[in-house]
């Protein structure tokens, strides 16, 4: 089970969106980003959670985005993670993003 970081409530690891405030499901992986860098530990992975959690998260565009992101994923994600090659340009597509979040939104 997961907690909630809008409302500090219970979460099933599998739910799409918190069923006590409606938020999207803080145990939800960033799916791409964890084929490419192997682990969902990452640090680059804990950059782009913080631009989900403190930017995207804030404008219901940017929910709209995320909540499609978490449906068309998995199988990219799928298909990234079974590629030496794939994750390798992955990477190289997901760094200077990374980058650029961690700069800007002050992540330590």
């Amino acid at each position: 089970m997961a907690q909630c970081k809008h409302c500090k409530g219970v979460v099933s690891p599998r739910a799409k969106t918190c069923p006590h405030c409606g938020e999207p499901n803080p145990g939800r992986m960033c799916f791409i980003a964890t084929a490419a860098y192997g682990t969902a530990m990452a640090k680059e992975i804990d950059v782009l959670r913080k631009w989900r959690d403190e930017s995207l998260m804030k404008s219901k565009s940017g929910k709209l985005f995320v909540s499609t992101y978490y449906v068309i994923s998995p199988p990219i994600a799928n298909g990234i993670s079974k590629s030496k090659t794939m994750r390798a340009v992955t990477k190289k597509l997901l760094n200077p993003l990374v980058h650029y979040f961690d700069k800007n939104m002050g992540n330590n």
